[in-house]
């Protein structure tokens, strides 16, 4: 068992690297430390089996307590209300951003024990200071930081490189991505996603021509829990960025999936006119980005716009990009309820097989054992189908009988079951549903079933 600490659990990095902990957090100790009670989620993190504590990581003494015998230090807590301009900037935020970020790091770095491996994410503003536009910046470039923010980081940089620790920093580029209360709206993907789902107006600074290095959430997370994985990546710094564009192409992605909105430019003030970081690096651990940008804002402005729902209570909306042939069809739908049915299996006749696999990023609030991979398979036996369902709770439900499985059900010892038969697993998943449908589509192979989808609301 890992004993395994995540300051600033509650905020945007953190509530996503909690449920990707989720799927460990039964093998695991894990503490979650924020000095912000949010409600939802710490109920949510009580009940993925974590610890909770409401604490300040410039409480010495509270850091000593939970960080002294950990095994993996997740330490995202910070001022995430920082200037973006030197005009935004205050002589007792820049104060409050500095003694954070550095006493509280060095609080932690002082009661972890040697063996202790931190994961700390920095910031690409500490290049804001950069003159020209400069592109694919390697880890070893001289820094250059202006605001407190980014001085802050580049002190933390030098800070986990001088403690002797067993560090990894990761240098992040902005970070995009819907997430639920601890969206951050201020990043300039995500503000844009939002103004363009209200059918507003986006002013392009220097007109849009500035230079950005972005990165999806979801993969930030998941790259904390691979570094953390990773034994034999240790003491060095990855540059985390995915996509390289100009603040204009982002507006423009919008625009696409909004055509109503206005690009305006202006010749507001901007620190600099951009620059990116290189990611080679970080893809040559064999770390993969699993997400876009473009879809991403779908995402974003789909989530936040007016929605024209069906008012029948038993379906809501119809999905898109159904598959359909002889055989039957696979389609997806949401429904009102937060429930995700994996699979409706109805048989034209009571024979044929059916197999499939699929991978999924667990984003739900919910107590099973794999949060990664989840797989089905399907194996057919005279008017009976073997159910074996691994990594996750399930309930099974066929004519007036009801199968809950508490524990996940081992592959070698199937559940057989009649059809036809309903399939709920209490694991709502996140994934692009149109890759789904096309991964099922070409696993589909029998002529007697056809399988719906459903995802969670």
């Amino acid at each position: 068992m890992n004993k395994i600490v995540i300051t600033g659990g509650l905020g945007y990095i953190g509530t996503e690297l909690c449920k990707i902990y989720s799927g460990f957090s039964w093998n695991d100790q894990i503490t979650v430390i924020d000095n912000r009670f949010i409600s939802e989620r710490v109920n949510q993190i009580r009940n993925w089996n974590m610890n909770y504590i409401q604490g300040d990581i410039l409480d010495k003494e509270l850091m000593k307590k939970y960080c002294h015998d950990a095994d993996i230090v997740h330490h995202l807590a910070g001022v995430t209300a920082v200037p973006r301009v030197k005009s935004e900037s205050s002589k007792e935020n820049d104060k409050k951003i500095k003694q954070v970020a550095e006493e509280g790091t060095q609080n932690i770095l002082d009661v972890i024990n040697d063996k202790c491996k931190i994961i700390v994410p920095s910031s690409h503003v500490i290049y804001e200071g950069m003159e020209k536009v400069k592109n694919d910046i390697l880890e070893n470039e001289k820094t250059s930081p202006i605001l407190s923010y980014g001085k802050s980081k580049d002190f933390n940089e030098k800070q986990l490189k001088a403690s002797g620790k067993n560090y990894i920093i990761l240098r992040l580029g902005s970070v995009y991505g819907y997430s639920t209360d601890t969206a951050r709206i201020d990043i300039m993907a995500n503000f844009f996603s939002k103004m363009a789902s209200q059918d507003g107006t986006l002013r392009l600074f220097a007109g849009g021509a500035q230079v950005k290095s972005l990165v999806p959430l979801i993969d930030v997370a998941r790259c904390f829990k691979f570094m953390e994985e990773r034994e034999d990546l240790s003491s060095d710094i990855f540059n985390l960025t995915k996509d390289t564009v100009t603040v204009k192409e982002v507006a423009e992605i919008c625009k696409k999936y909004n055509p109503k909105i206005i690009l305006r430019e202006t010749n507001d003030e901007i620190p600099n006119m951009g620059f990116s970081l290189s990611n080679k690096k970080i893809l040559s651990t064999g770390f993969k980005f699993l997400y876009t940008l473009d879809e991403s804002i779908k995402e974003m402005i789909f989530k936040w716009s007016k929605q024209d729902l069906i008012k029948d209570l038993e379906h809501v909306r119809d999905g898109d990009k159904e598959f359909i042939d002889e055989r039957g069809k696979i389609s997806n739908h949401e429904l009102t309820e937060p429930i995700n049915l994996i699979g409706l299996i109805d048989s034209k006749k009571a024979a044929g097989s059916l197999m499939f696999s699929a991978t999924f990023t667990n984003r739900s609030s919910s107590k099973f054992h794999h949060s990664d991979l989840i797989r089905l398979f399907m194996v057919p036996l005279s008017n009976r189908i073997l159910i074996s369902l691994a990594g996750f709770p399930a309930t099974i439900e066929y004519g007036n009988t009801s199968l809950v499985t508490t524990e996940p059900i081992p592959m070698t010892d199937p559940v057989p079951i009649d059809i036809p038969c309903f399939i709920r697993a209490f694991c709502p998943i996140h994934t692009s549903w149109p890759i789904i449908t096309r991964l099922l589509s070409s696993l589909l192979n029998s002529e007697n079933f056809f399988l719906t989808l459903s995802r969670p609301s």
